[in-house]
């Protein structure tokens, strides 16, 4: 089983799950979430509370029993019936005691640089829960696209959410989800125990809002929505009252429809020289008596972060803003700026580690092999023992530059995020025994629908690898690739 459980022990026999097999009351709840095998079978399952960590599973020759003390522990251990029915038409008789390794075990989808369908959106919460997943991260707005379908600010969807083509090939891409499809995937997600959080990441990779509302930059000026990918410049006017209105209001909206315990507010690579020539930030720079435009950027962050705690929110920041945010916030790590994402956890704050390599998964499989994603280790090294207490957990993106479609998206994400899923959930790392567990998994995956690329592919050779990763890189290059390698180093020599 992937992932694999803290204690399993197969035993002789096995029960026949199938049409009149009776449920207990509490079993009931969890029974359309295991699929039919066409069997009469017989027995019962039976779902009891108890005062344990995680669950407990027993399959016998005459019935299932399942001990949790709750709703989430009921689910993940019918997760485990149903991964166990899909590698066989019955259930082998089996003891389980299981129990997560991290309370946070995420998954990113960029829908900004291309957008994807409300149903795929489900058919990865379906493929997520069944590995055991408990966080979907839903990167909503970028240079690229807005996919947040605002009542409030209707430019958002009628500008920014499409684009006039992509690096040049003049077909235009665009989508956004309605709040009323924003809904239904939040309490389908929910009702698998997955957590929807949504992110609109500020005050850069703000270009779609920009384009919709230019008066919100610093110049003011019209353009287009981008359809060029990498660190653009473009960054929201932190000295204008309206700027903190338009976020406030739109924070707001957002909320309304994601209940989320966390709003992700981004925070990256940002390049801020844009305000060293505003006369409206360097106003609101001298009326707060800051420094820099880091501190202005600060200024922005807790600003946005105040008003979202007043309201019962905390927010997640890449690790580019550790510095701008409270230590209530999360910080997630994904590349630079360690040394301050290390003192940020042990000193108390909480961390979700997304390092860059190997867990991009938009990455070729020669950069970022199955191998390398199961061999990291997610407690950052360098952690105190207070430190590594306070890693919340793991999460895996898909930034979407290059993924245009839902095929590839899927190859993408597997089988590498499966190797996620056993490190995120289980404290039994064997890199050995997971792929002797993996083609059974991958197995599961063709019966769900879902495609993976092949694992001689996912562990590529040396030759191969080189190829894939050099034929990445040449495809990476267009007329944005020097200019933003120069906003990139800039901002990396003033972190």
């Amino acid at each position: 089983m992937i992932p694999n459980p803290d204690y399993m022990k197969i035993t002789q026999g096995e029960f026949v799950f199938g049409k009149a097999t009776v449920f207990s009351e509490e079993a009931l709840k969890y029974k359309k979430f295991l699929p039919e095998t066409g069997s009469a079978g017989g027995g019962s399952v039976v779902y009891e509370k108890a005062q344990i960590e995680g669950y407990k599973l027993s399959v016998k020759e005459d019935g299932v029993k399942v001990e949790a003390s709750g709703a989430e522990g009921f689910f993940w251990a019918t997760m485990s019936l149903k991964y166990m029915l899909l590698t066989g038409s019955v259930l082998p008789c089996v003891e389980i005691e299981d129990k997560p390794r991290f309370a946070y075990r995420g998954f990113m989808l960029d829908t900004a640089r291309h957008f994807f369908s409300a149903e795929f959106i489900k058919k990865i919460i379906d493929t997520l829960a069944l590995f055991k997943f408990n966080r979907l991260h839903l990167h909503l707005s970028d240079d690229q696209g807005f996919r947040f379908g605002s009542k409030k600010f209707e430019k958002l969807v009628e500008v920014g959410s499409k684009r006039e083509g992509t690096r040049g090939d003049n077909v235009e891409h665009g989508g956004y989800y309605t709040k009323a499809e924003l809904c239904d995937i939040v309490s389908y997600a929910a009702e698998r125990h997955i957590e929807i959080i949504p992110e609109v990441d500020i005050p850069a990779h703000t270009g779609a809002i920009l384009a919709s509302y230019p008066n919100l930059s610093c110049e003011g000026k019209t353009k287009k929505v981008d359809e060029f990918f990498g660190i653009l410049g473009h960054t929201l006017c932190a000295g204008k009252d309206k700027t903190y209105k338009f976020l406030f209001d739109l924070f707001d909206e957002i909320i309304e429809v994601f209940p989320s315990k966390y709003i992700h507010i981004g925070g990256d690579e940002s390049d801020l020289s844009v305000w060293s020539k505003c006369p409206e930030c360097q106003k609101t720079k001298k009326e707060y008596k800051l420094k820099s435009n880091h501190e202005l950027k600060e200024l922005m962050l807790r600003r946005v972060e105040c008003h979202l705690k007043d309201r019962g929110r905390k927010v997640i920041c890449w690790n580019d803003a550790v510095k701008c945010v409270s230590d209530d916030a999360v910080c997630q790590y994904w590349q630079g700026k360690l040394k301050e994402t290390l003192a940020f956890a042990d000193g108390g704050g909480k961390i979700i580690v997304s390092k860059f390599s190997p867990y991009y998964l938009d990455y070729p499989h020669g950069m970022h092999s199955l191998k390398a994603v199961y061999q990291l280790n997610p407690i950052l090294d360098g952690l105190s023992s207070d430190g590594v207490k306070n890693v919340l957990g793991v999460e895996a993106p898909l930034w979407t530059e290059f993924v245009d479609s839902e095929t590839k998206a899927l190859r993408q994400m597997f089988p590498r995020l499966l190797a996620v899923a056993e490190r995120a959930w289980s404290s039994n790392a064997d890199y050995d025994a997971f792929m002797m567990r993996l083609p059974s998994a991958l197995n599961v995956l063709g019966k769900c629908g879902v495609e993976y690329t092949p694992v001689e592919k996912a562990n590529p050779k040396r030759g191969a690898a080189a190829l894939e990763t050099l034929k990445f890189g040449l495809n990476l290059i267009d007329k944005t690739t020097l200019p933003s390698l120069i906003r990139a180093a800039k901002a990396k020599s003033k972190r």
